[in-house]
């Protein structure tokens, strides 16, 4: 599991495999290492063809398809079917709520998953 500062957010790259669903499961804390409660926000994950275009697939605690558990409200898990073709992605995870950048960063989605 990743760890991230939300202070800024944090570039990085996904490697999805187009064969199967994408799941993934991060945790969230601030500066000082500290786990931040995101049960209440309204979280919305984008996949882009471009890196500031539209966005051609979303993942969203509203839709059920970003999960918030852990004892502290800080883990994210991911689930959800995408229909993607084999290229290179952009993606962006946002609190809409607190208007703030979580992650972003390439997707690259492939057959093979790295």
């Amino acid at each position: 599991m990743t760890t991230f500062d939300t202070r800024k957010s944090k570039s990085i790259t996904i490697l999805h495999n187009l064969r199967n669903a994408f799941t993934m499961t991060i945790a969230v804390t601030d500066q000082d290492n500290v786990a931040v409660d995101l049960s209440t926000k309204d979280l919305v994950f984008s996949i882009r063809e471009t890196e500031n275009g539209t966005s051609i697939d979303t993942c969203t605690t509203a839709a059920g398809e970003i999960t918030v558990s852990g004892n502290d409200n800080n883990i994210l898990t991911f689930n959800k079917e995408l229909e993607l073709t084999r290229r290179i992605y952009y993606h962006d995870l946002q609190n809409i709520t607190d208007d703030q950048s979580i992650i972003d960063g390439k997707f690259i989605a492939n057959w093979t998953g790295y």
